[in-house]
């Protein structure tokens, strides 16, 4: 498939499930690398997607399969040795990649806001709560120092925050764990942002306490209309949380579609490997948790054929050749598959969506 077909097809596959929603970020054949004495580390590799207004797009995979990399880009916050080598990102017209860095400062923590895995790590241990959600609103919004506070202070009790009066002159040590990641929400929403990027926002929390935190995201997005960009390896919480989504394996989105079309019909053979892992959650059987076997490519000097085939229960000789390309399997949904590229018998052992899953976003898909 050449690159014009390619890109075509990209966009037939967006185009259906987001008509009539405003385009907020255009993203086309971003790349960045990591130049290591060891090699090329190609962290994110020739990926594209867009992302409306009041979308909640999921990017899913294991540890190190580019999503952290991949949001970092969007904001140009690539530590060295990294380097973004191609690719545009495109807000509202402004290309973010090539803006120079007073436009790009005005747009981060204004109109694309973060909230970062770890809350301890985030939040300045010197500064109070008070100031660092003031912070943005006085920067980015011209406000007033009690202007700000009175603010900051409606932002805390909007994501659920008690007494706020009396915690926002805290510092970050004296929240609990779950109190940080609500002031980090609170930081990310203050100017009300068109897009907020969020980290696996509930690794380090309880799962009573990480219920209660994506519950808070997706009702203050809904409220303020925000689109959500929700980076997660958990499928559980893709499914409760993300219009779309977008799974990721060795630097590549190798398949996308709607929530429910993806646990109903997954195409590509890791897509089903996360899905079954997942599934004996749920079962009453004794059977032994299924995983997908070997680990995830090292991404140095990596080969031009399909990455998942050492560990694919389908590989077949085509796949340690060439990269296989994007295949359009529905005006929703695209794989990057050489078993649907080769118009092969599917042969994949497709299980029940989870619990509850289809009929929670059956209308989005």
């Amino acid at each position: 498939m050449n690159k014009d077909k390619d890109k075509k097809v990209m966009n037939e596959v967006h185009a259906p499930h987001t008509q009539g929603k405003e385009l907020l970020l255009d993203v086309k054949n971003l790349s960045t690398h990591f130049f290591t004495p060891d090699g090329i580390v190609k962290a994110v590799d020739d990926i594209s997607f867009v992302l409306r207004k009041g979308e909640v797009l999921g990017l899913v995979g294991e540890s190190g399969c580019g999503k952290s990399v991949t949001v970092m880009s969007l904001l140009k916050l690539i530590p060295k040795p990294g380097q973004i080598v191609s690719g545009s990102v495109n807000y509202k017209g402004v290309d973010l990649i090539k803006c120079n860095t007073r436009t790009l400062q005005k747009i981060r923590g204004n109109n694309i806001s973060m909230i970062f895995q770890d809350p301890m790590t985030s939040l300045n241990p010197f500064m109070r709560i008070s100031s660092q959600i003031m912070e943005p609103l006085m920067i980015h919004r011209g406000m007033k120092k009690k202007q700000a506070f009175e603010k900051a202070i409606d932002i805390l009790k909007m994501v659920g925050i008690s007494d706020a009066e009396q915690r926002i002159r805290n510092y970050p040590h004296e929240f609990s764990g779950g109190m940080r990641q609500r002031a980090m929400i609170a930081m990310a929403l203050a100017c009300e942002p068109d897009i907020l990027i969020a980290d696996e926002p509930t690794t380090a929390l309880d799962v009573s306490v990480q219920i209660q935190i994506l519950e808070t995201i997706k009702e203050l997005a809904t409220m303020l209309g925000t689109a959500v960009i929700f980076i997660t390896h958990d499928l559980g919480v893709v499914a409760n949380m993300c219009d779309r989504v977008h799974v990721m394996y060795a630097g590549r989105i190798v398949e996308e579609a709607p929530v429910t079309r993806l646990f109903k019909h997954p195409a590509h053979p890791y897509t089903q490997g996360l899905i079954d892992s997942v599934q004996q959650l749920f079962d009453d059987t004794q059977e032994p948790l299924r995983v997908i076997e070997g680990h995830p490519p090292t991404l140095v000097n990596m080969p031009d054929a399909c990455l998942f085939y050492p560990r694919c229960p389908h590989a077949h000789e085509l796949c340690t050749k060439k990269r296989p390309p994007r295949v359009h399997l529905h005006s929703t949904h695209m794989a990057e598959c050489w078993l649907h590229a080769t118009h092969q018998p599917d042969t994949f052992n497709t299980s029940p969506p989870l619990p509850q899953q289809a009929s929670d976003h059956e209308q989005k898909e």
